[in-house]
């Protein structure tokens, strides 16, 4: 998911191609049964790909990366690590985020939840 010129390889090949062709082609490379958390690197570097992947790799929601965490646990600290989110304008986000989520650190800080957002996602 390496970028060049703002856009991943994996994108352009969407557009040249189409995404079922793309897509087939990337499966040859990472088969189904590989246990690759593939679906946790898309969140991290392609978000924007997440639902065009993602069907091709459902089986994948239910893999832990190399911390352990869930797809679902890993996406929410991505969003919380961003910065982007505040309990005023996103508190859905917030109340909405399970007991998976909120009691779990996050996988590169060690922080939880509440302490990340503490610290206004500065946590070095």
């Amino acid at each position: 998911f390496h970028k060049v010129g703002g856009t991943t390889a994996c994108k352009k090949a969407f557009d040249k191609f189409d995404v079922d062709t793309a897509m087939n082609i990337i499966r040859r490379c990472i088969p189904l049964s590989d246990n690759h958390p593939i679906l946790h690197h898309v969140i991290r570097h392609a978000p924007d790909l997440e639902d065009d992947i993602g069907q091709y790799y459902p089986d994948a929601v239910f893999l832990r990366d190399t911390n352990g965490h869930t797809l679902s646990q890993f996406k929410f600290y991505t969003n919380l690590r961003k910065g982007r989110r505040r309990f005023k304008k996103h508190s859905i986000f917030f109340t909405g985020a399970t007991d998976n989520q909120v009691n779990t650190t996050h996988p590169e800080t060690g922080l939880y939840p509440f302490m990340l957002a503490a610290v206004g996602n500065k946590s070095e």
